[in-house]
């Protein structure tokens, strides 16, 4: 509302009638001298996709590529991340598999659809949404049906490894964010107990050795469950 502010005409990027539903907008990497954006949306109020856009001036934006996940159902979380020096991964669950769908892309074209292995998980709703590449490697907090949940870690450096990061017997809330301070090469991830409604964090330098379960902010408030938390 402040009118210091002077706002561009908005750019179009999705329209018309068959979109609509539930949008949510990712901002990814840059990469290949290009800022990288994934929105998930509904289409025809069925399927749904996610429309990665690419820019160099914010000015145009190019349709890069329009995936439909091969496993169908509600798309969750897209993440758009340089792994191994080379590689743009896209990688996203969905409420009907039980594994991450993912592709690469290497400056010209798109991989094929892949799908994690070995990780054991249960059929649910899973969210790629906490994640932080160092030296190639991404390490990933993702959770398991949407607000109450478990969180737990996964691990991409040209294969996947899989581990618990929280408790099972305990109940978590879905959301969580990282952030890296390249001073003490420490990574922080912030996490919601939705049962005791805390905000909790975690740190690490070497991802083995864990500081967890900080408290950040309580609340008696029923709704800190259902907050989300924004990436740094």
């Amino acid at each position: 509302s402040s009118t210091s502010i002077n706002w561009e005409t908005p750019t179009i990027l999705l329209s018309g009638p068959e979109i609509g539903g539930r949008i949510c907008c990712y901002w990814g990497d840059y990469a290949f001298d290009k800022h990288w954006l994934a929105i998930e949306y509904l289409y025809g109020g069925s399927d749904y996709r996610c429309a990665i856009f690419s820019t160099t001036d914010f000015a145009v934006w190019n349709l890069n590529k329009d995936w439909i996940n091969a496993n169908g159902g509600y798309v969750s979380q897209v993440t758009l991340r340089f792994v191994e020096n080379s590689r743009l991964m896209a990688l996203y669950g969905s409420w009907a598999g039980s594994e991450f769908n993912y592709m690469f892309y290497n400056g010209s074209e798109w991989s094929n659809e892949f799908v994690t292995s070995g990780s054991g998980l249960e059929s649910g709703l899973y969210k790629a949404q906490c994640e932080v590449v160092v030296n190639g490697t991404m390490y990933m907090l993702y959770s398991h049906r949407d607000y109450i949940t478990d969180l737990r870690l996964g691990v991409y450096n040209g294969s996947w490894h899989f581990s618990d990061f929280l408790p099972d017997d305990r109940y978590w809330g879905g959301d969580s964010s990282v952030a890296f301070d390249r001073t003490t090469n420490r990574t922080y991830f912030f996490y919601i107990d939705a049962e005791a409604n805390q905000v909790l964090a975690a740190y690490t330098t070497d991802y083995v050795s864990w500081i967890k379960d900080l408290k950040v902010d309580a609340t008696n408030s029923e709704y800190i469950r259902r907050t989300r938390t924004s990436k740094f």
